[in-house]
């Protein structure tokens, strides 16, 4: 999540000019075009590829030069790099963004984020690899640009309790539809009975909560202990609808129930502890 934001910061820096000087900017028209120059950390293709390489492969970062000069974004004149006189920004929080591994190997990790946008109770989601380079580290090698693959409510922005996974789940339900209920998962998992997608949400107040699992492995012990309130899961079907409900918490007696939602709509619930 860290080089994630970073990738972020670094790739505004470069959006906005480098470091520039104080005062006027120095500036040009070229094909009835205005561009004022890059400042001197990131003025000529050497330095604005180096620049990039901290957060991005030096292959990923030199592709992005292309591109842009390519669309006349960037032009080069007199050894020096120059950019359009235009301003952009984004309202998507990084620093705040929450990550989940999709898959991996001993050089390279695929991540999905969850980015809130601005103050609403909205998220955009990214999907982004990672990259092990030797004697420099990992280093994303998406472009900078890389757009959003979806957008959906912030993880935990949505309210859930037993009453309204009582009330609102039911078999057959869309991913959007669930997304619409209860926000993004926490995880993505498989299920070790059948190697179905799961969707694992942890309800809790405590934001120090951490539990990993490789399949749908309940935290009795967290629910034991208070550390989590519910744990939910959602089995999809090769469709992509609700092909099973699952809940589990603690109830007054201090006993972990389980609760499972039957093909009639109707919860069977069992004490599990």
């Amino acid at each position: 999540m860290a080089l994630a934001a970073e990738s972020r910061s670094v790739y505004w820096h470069a959006e906005n000019g480098g470091k520039l000087p104080e005062g006027p900017l120095a500036t040009f028209e070229l094909n009835g075009t205005h561009y004022f120059y890059l400042g001197k950390d990131i003025g000529t293709p050497e330095k604005y590829v180096a620049y990039l390489s901290k957060a991005f492969t030096k292959e990923t970062a030199q592709a992005f030069l292309t591109k842009r000069l390519d669309s006349k974004y960037l032009v080069k004149r007199n050894g020096r790099l120059a950019k359009v006189d235009a301003d952009k920004g984004s309202l998507a929080e990084w620093k705040m963004a929450k990550a989940w591994l999709v898959k991996e190997t001993s050089t390279e990790k695929q991540f999905k984020f969850y980015v809130p946008i601005g103050e609403n109770y909205d998220c955009e989601t990214y999907k982004l690899t990672f990259r092990y380079i030797k004697g420099a580290g990992w280093r994303i090698a998406d472009d900078p640009e890389t757009e959003p693959v979806g957008r959906c409510p912030v993880p935990g922005a949505k309210t859930i309790d037993a009453a309204s996974i009582r009330t609102q789940a039911k078999l057959g339900m869309k991913y959007d539809e669930v997304n619409a209920l209860f926000g993004a998962p926490h995880d993505n998992l498989t299920s070790a009975k059948d190697d179905r997608d799961v969707w694992r949400y942890d309800i809790t107040q405590r934001d120090d909560y951490r539990f990993r699992a490789e399949s749908d492995d309940v935290d009795l012990e967290g629910i034991k202990k208070g550390k989590i309130d519910i744990q939910l899961f959602i089995t999809w079907s090769e469709e992509g609808a609700i092909a099973g409900c699952t809940f589990y918490y603690k109830d007054k007696n201090g006993k972990v129930c389980e609760e499972r939602l039957q093909a009639g709509g109707n919860w069977q619930q069992t004490v599990i502890q």
